[in-house]
């Protein structure tokens, strides 16, 4: 059975955007000054004082560096990380790529996550 992908609820789309800003390791001030935007401008989205219009959301992922699959994806919760990840994983040849995989296998074994 598919997973189904989030409503454009704004609730989850002003929670995300707080949460991959904090990932980011930036404010919101600062990502709305890059971006353009009034200074508090993610603020109030966050708060819900600002809706955001399709075309910033998606100007908003690309700066976070997040796809809108993996925006939208409820049970990946460090989209920015995950593909950083996979982008090293790229490179490795597949020998490494496997001994990494045991190793998370292990991890996740160990966390209660398999």
């Amino acid at each position: 059975m598919a997973k189904q992908s989030p409503k454009f609820d704004e609730k989850f789309i002003r929670e995300r955007i707080a949460l991959l800003i904090t990932q980011k390791g930036i404010s919101a001030t600062k990502m709305s000054r890059e971006m353009g935007y009034g200074k508090g401008y993610f603020s109030d989205v966050y708060i819900g004082k600002q809706s955001i219009p399709y075309d910033r959301l998606f100007a908003t992922m690309e700066y976070l560096e997040v796809t809108p699959r993996d925006f939208f994806d409820t049970e990946l919760p460090y989209p920015t990380v995950t593909r950083q990840l996979c982008e090293e994983c790229r490179k490795l040849d597949i020998e490494d790529q496997k001994s990494y995989l045991e190793i998370f296998k292990r991890q996740n074994k160990k966390n209660g996550k398999s």
